[in-house]
C-alpha cells in the first residue's frame, strides 16, 4: 500500500487526480499540497500548506513513495514571461529535488504538447526547460504527459483557453481530421496516463506519454 503526494492539488487535473487517487485501493493515503482549501474531504486524505517550511517535513512525516505534480499557470496569470518560469520550471525542479532527497523514488508530472528546449514559443520552452532539469535530477522513475489544449471545467478563467476551446469546437471535425495529434483532451485521460505510467513497469527510467497516446487511452 501507498502514499501519494499531490502538488496543486485544487486545480483541475489537480482534483481529479485526488478523487482517483483517493478511489484507488493501492493507496492508502493521498497527501494534497496546496495554496487553496480542498472542496472535498476523505478519511485518506491530508491537506498540508503549500510553502517552502513545509516542503521537508511533509516528506519525511508522510513516508510518500509517489509524486504527482499538477502545478501549471499561464504569463497573463503569473503576470510575466519570468514569474511563469519561476512556477511552471523552477518551482517544479525545485519540489522535485526535494522529493528526491527525501527518498521518493516516482515522480509524474504534466507537461505539454511540443514541450522542447528548443521550441521557438516561450510556453513550450519553458516547459522543456522542466522537463530537462527533472530528467537530470535522477529519478528512478519518471513519468512526463504531454497534453494538449486540457479540457474541463475549472475554478478559475482562462481566457486564452476558454477562446481556444470555442475555436476547436468550431473547427473539430477538420481539425481532428487535419490535425489527429494535436486534438484537445479531457483532464480525466490526462491523469489516468499519469496514474497508469506510474504504477506499471516501464522499460525506462524516463516514460513519456504524448498527446495521441492518452486520447488511445
Amino acid at each position: 500500500m501507498k502514499t501519494a503526494l499531490v502538488l496543486g492539488a485544487t486545480g483541475l487535473t489537480g482534483s481529479i487526480c485526488i478523487q482517483k487517487l483517493l478511489n484507488d485501493e493501492r493507496y492508502t493515503n493521498v497527501i494534497a499540497m496546496s495554496r487553496r482549501q480542498l472542496a472535498i474531504s476523505h478519511a485518506k486524505l491530508v491537506r498540508v500548506e503549500m510553502n517552502d517550511e513545509q516542503l521537508q517535513s511533509v516528506f519525511h512525516q508522510h513516508n510518500i513513495d509517489e509524486v504527482y505534480c499538477c502545478l501549471g499557470t499561464t504569463i497573463k496569470k503569473a503576470g510575466s514571461q519570468q514569474a511563469f518560469k519561476a512556477i511552471d520550471k523552477d518551482l517544479v525542479v525545485d519540489l522535485a529535488s526535494c522529493a528526491l532527497d527525501s527518498g521518493v523514488g516516482k515522480f509524474a508530472v504534466i507537461s505539454a504538447l511540443g514541450a522542447s528546449e528548443k521550441a521557438f514559443g516561450f510556453y513550450n520552452r519553458v516547459k522543456g526547460e522542466m522537463e530537462q532539469g527533472l530528467i537530470a535530477l535522477g529519478f528512478a522513475q519518471l513519468v512526463i504527459v504531454r497534453p494538449s489544449l486540457i479540457l474541463g471545467p475549472r475554478i478559475e478563467s482562462r481566457t486564452g483557453e476558454d477562446l481556444a476551446k470555442s475555436f476547436y469546437r468550431m473547427v473539430a471535425p477538420i481539425a481532428n481530421k487535419l490535425l489527429p495529434d494535436h486534438r484537445p483532451i479531457e483532464a480525466e485521460a490526462i491523469v489516468t496516463a499519469m496514474i497508469d505510467g506510474v504504477n506499471q513497469v516501464q522499460p525506462h527510467a524516463v516514460t513519456i506519454i504524448e498527446n495521441k497516446e492518452m486520447h488511445v487511452a
